[in-house]
């Protein structure tokens, strides 16, 4: 739902914000006015408003844009990608782990490099070549775990809840990103070993 209004409400920014680094500079004032409301609200006391909404997709969807508009970022050598990809993804986890330290929480989402981070990874994604042996296999998989991912949340979450571990948001991923699998193989098992034909138009 957020990608369905953020993706409209991007176009009708870039519309009346026709130059592309005033838009950037003010989606940037927006992305960090999240981080500070949400990880740094410890020491902030700032009020999360519209952490959840499709605001929070308007940096990537510019993000997007730049790369398809510049071509200049996919020509950068991919040694200097995965170099600053590495730099960043290390300044990534070393900031959570010191905001983790101080008394804030463990978030992927919430952290000044996670947009850098992004953005770096999606261009060094683009400049890999890979082959895989089972595409529709690897593409279905990814297609039910975003549908399926809902019912892992909340079983995760109950369960991390219950142990007093609902902080650690890694290993909220971890548990969610195995269940999904698991069910994945499992939806395939049926649905290659049945004659349930309705099974094959879900993903």
């Amino acid at each position: 739902m957020a990608t369905l209004i953020g993706i409209p409400l991007f176009l009708f920014l870039k519309k009346i914000i026709p130059n592309d680094i005033v838009l950037g500079c003010m989606l940037i004032l927006v992305e960090v006015y999240f981080v500070l409301a949400n990880q740094y609200s410890y020491v902030l006391n700032l009020t999360p408003i519209g952490t959840h909404s499709c605001l929070r997709l308007l940096i990537y969807f510019y993000l997007g844009y730049l790369i398809v508009k510049y071509d200049y970022f996919l020509k950068l050598n991919k040694k200097i990608i995965g170099a600053l990809l590495i730099t960043s993804l290390s300044v990534f986890l070393f900031s959570n782990y010191i905001t983790f330290l101080s008394g804030g929480c463990i978030n992927s989402e919430e952290t000044i490099m996670t947009v850098p981070t992004s953005f770096l990874l999606t261009i060094f994604a683009f400049k890999l070549s890979v082959r895989l042996k089972k595409p529709l296999f690897i593409r279905n998989m990814s297609t039910f775990i975003y549908c399926f991912q809902l019912y892992p949340i909340i079983v995760v979450r109950l369960i991390l809840g219950h142990l007093g571990l609902i902080q650690l948001h890694m290993l909220i991923f971890v548990g969610i990103l195995i269940i999904s699998v698991i069910g994945y193989y499992i939806y395939y098992f049926i649905r290659t070993k049945t004659s349930f034909r309705f099974l094959k138009y879900m993903v």
